[in-house]
C-alpha cells in the first residue's frame, strides 16, 4: 500500500498541470483511477491493523488527495 500510495503522489505531482490533460484522457487515466477508488478505500479500511497509525494517516491523505485530484481534473478537463 505505501508503494502505491507514493506512485499515486508522484503522479498527482506530475500530471496535475493542464498541460497533461490530453495524455490522461487519451490513455483513460482518469477513469481508471476512479475505478480504484472505492477498492483502495476498502482496502485501508481492511488492513487498518496491519499498519502503524502514521501510516494509516499517510494513506487516508492520498486517498484524499485522489479524491481532490479526480475532482479538479473533471472540472479543468471538461
Amino acid at each position: 500500500m505505501r508503494v502505491v500510495c507514493e506512485a499515486l503522489n508522484a503522479m498527482f505531482d506530475v500530471y496535475s498541470e493542464e498541460t497533461y490533460d490530453k495524455v490522461l484522457a487519451n490513455l483513460n487515466v482518469i477513469s481508471t483511477l476512479e475505478s480504484g477508488l472505492e477498492a483502495m478505500s476498502n482496502k485501508i479500511e481492511q488492513e487498518q491493523d496491519k499498519y502503524e497509525d502514521e501510516e494509516i494517516e499517510f494513506f487516508g491523505e492520498t486517498l484524499f488527495n485522489l479524491e481532490q485530484f479526480l475532482k479538479y481534473k473533471h472540472e479543468n478537463m471538461k
